[in-house]
């Protein structure tokens, strides 16, 4: 578990409880056992603070690399060495290799609409050998091929590419749930070399680098 349930826990998405439930459900069916793990703290700490504090600058975070970084491919490879495991294997559709020197490598998946290596990048190279992506030589379609001969009860749900602790995918509503209205101030548009003013904006945070819709000024 990623964050305490509550008023502003998605209903619905990754690391909902639905997901709970469903995750529970498959490893039922397939007779293996089941842990629920909380990382609530070093999540809020590592992933939730710094998505804050990186639109509180005006800059946009990605927190799913944070979160493979610092808590899946980190902190949950303590686990699976306490419990004495040989792997840590995960959902993503990515591959893992070894060059010809025998250094390993992360690989993009086979399926180039579905590959999730760019969020994996920051995995430490040592730590690849300890890693399994048995999706990531498979296309979707495949997959929930495979886990409807399987009769898993995940094998037609819905997708979501919400973040897992913004519920609807409202950023705003959760930014500014948690930033003080001393700094969620309006300001100028200003043209960075004429200096002339295009605008009015209200507060950074609701604006990233490079963004052209939504400024009102052609």
């Amino acid at each position: 578990r990623l964050y305490k349930s509550g008023s502003s826990t998605p209903a619905k998405g990754c690391c909902s409880p639905d997901d709970l439930f469903d995750a529970r459900s498959v490893a039922t069916e397939l007779g293996i056992p089941f842990y629920v793990v909380n990382y609530q703290d070093e999540f809020q700490a590592r992933v939730i603070d710094h998505f804050v504090s990186e639109y509180r600058r005006g800059r946009t975070p990605s927190p799913c690399v944070l979160c493979n970084d610092y808590l899946k491919f980190n902190t949950l490879l303590e686990l699976v060495d306490s419990v004495g495991a040989g792997w840590l294997a995960t959902g993503h559709y990515a591959q893992i290799d070894q060059d010809e020197s025998g250094r390993w490598r992360l690989r993009r998946g086979v399926d180039p609409t579905k590959d999730q290596s760019y969020f994996l990048f920051g995995i430490k190279r040592e730590l690849l050998a300890k890693i399994l992506f048995p999706l990531g030589g498979m296309t979707k379609d495949q997959v929930r091929e495979l886990a409807g001969a399987q009769d898993l009860p995940t094998a037609t749900k819905a997708e979501s590419q919400d973040l897992c602790f913004v519920g609807g995918n409202n950023y705003l509503s959760f930014l500014e749930k948690r930033l003080p209205e001393s700094e969620r101030i309006p300001g100028e548009l200003v043209h960075v070399e004429s200096g002339e003013v295009l605008g009015t904006h209200d507060g950074i945070h609701r604006y990233t680098i490079g963004q052209r819709k939504g400024l009102g000024i052609g």
